[in-house]
């Protein structure tokens, strides 16, 4: 389901695509598409309160990795923000739990934006 790319980062394959490009723009002249508010990749940590993201990958060591993934923050899962005030713990909801993290802990979890 879930492949491992590099020290300890895992992506979902069907929900990444590399460098946004689609397989008919590889290689054309056009500049690469630009991130929107909407589908955006980001860190869990630059959503805002009541924002709702898809997990599409996760960094950091094993321990990271083996905790994050027992707190249901594996790719696919979709986590909404509750509480964020741009410092001290991120307050999330994955799968009905609401979970309290660190910023380096939200920062190491990236997210596809749902738009609103």
């Amino acid at each position: 389901m879930s492949r491992k790319f590099g020290r300890g980062q895992y992506r979902s394959p069907e929900l990444v695509r590399v460098s946004g490009t689609s397989p008919q723009q590889v290689g054309d002249s056009a500049p690469a598409p630009t991130a929107t508010s909407n589908g955006e990749n980001v860190s869990l940590s630059a959503l805002h309160p009541g924002e709702t993201g898809v997990v599409v990958e996760l960094a950091g060591g094993r321990g990271l990795l083996g905790r994050m993934t027992s707190l249901g923050f594996t790719p696919g899962a979709e986590v909404t923000v509750v509480q964020n005030y741009g410092r001290g713990p991120l307050i999330a909801r994955v799968r009905g739990a609401r979970i309290a993290l660190g910023r380096g802990e939200a920062g190491g979890v990236k997210v596809r934006r749902r738009p609103v």
